[in-house]
């Protein structure tokens, strides 16, 4: 959607209605990997267990599943993990990929 066309977007959304414009395609689900799959399902188990988490051991509850995957790869691999998760910047799809 071009960047002049967001304004649109606001007003909709406050009368209820749905934008006019181009509309994007929905992609498939056969077309999404395995590997989409995980991700996606360790992201909603992770959200949903943060949620039930005391707010005073979130941090505690991140940490316990990091070691226990930090555990099970190399060191390269897994300082390679903390790197890419303390980079705030956007990511592709193709870069939450595994690196062999």
């Amino acid at each position: 959607m071009p960047v002049a066309d967001l304004d649109s977007v606001a007003a909709s959304l406050r009368s209820g209605a749905a934008p006019a414009g181009a509309e994007l395609p929905a992609r498939p689900a056969e077309q999404v990997t395995e590997d989409d799959q995980r991700r996606e399902n360790v992201w909603l188990g992770l959200s949903i267990t943060l949620d039930q988490a005391p707010e005073n051991d979130r941090e505690g509850f991140l940490a316990r599943p990091a070691l226990v995957l930090g555990s099970q790869v190399y060191r390269r691999q897994f300082e390679e993990a903390i790197a890419a998760a303390a980079d705030t910047s956007p990511l592709r799809v193709e870069e939450l990929a595994p690196q062999a």
